[in-house]
């Protein structure tokens, strides 16, 4: 893995979003982002107390939303992240399940 994807991570999760070591972190990522989010999760799970790490399959479309659980597990976490392949459209109960998790989503077109 290259370094320069390793500071990215580190500075996304620590500078971005303040992942605390007290925290629990959530990374989804597809295939095409696999690297991404393994280092995110890498990175994290060196400085939080829990770290996990789940792939989901890409998505048909842009805005199809990702698989029941994952919007669920969401507000579970404190710091979530998702790298993916796709946009997607998360229903307003999911959102508000998780408001209290700082998120961020990358998507590449």
């Amino acid at each position: 893995m290259s370094e320069a994807l390793r500071e990215s991570a580190r500075i996304a999760l620590m500078e971005c979003l303040n992942l605390g070591r007290q925290e629990m972190l959530l990374v989804v990522c597809d295939p095409p982002c696999a690297e991404i989010g393994w280092m995110l999760w890498n990175v994290g799970s060196k400085r939080c107390r829990e770290a996990v790490l789940v792939q989901i399959s890409p998505r048909k479309q842009n805005g199809n939303e990702p698989p029941q659980p994952v919007g669920e597990w969401f507000g579970k976490f404190d710091v979530a992240v998702m790298p993916t392949s796709n946009r997607f459209r998360i229903r307003r109960r999911v959102e508000r399940r998780a408001s209290r998790a700082r998120a961020s989503r990358r998507c590449r077109e």
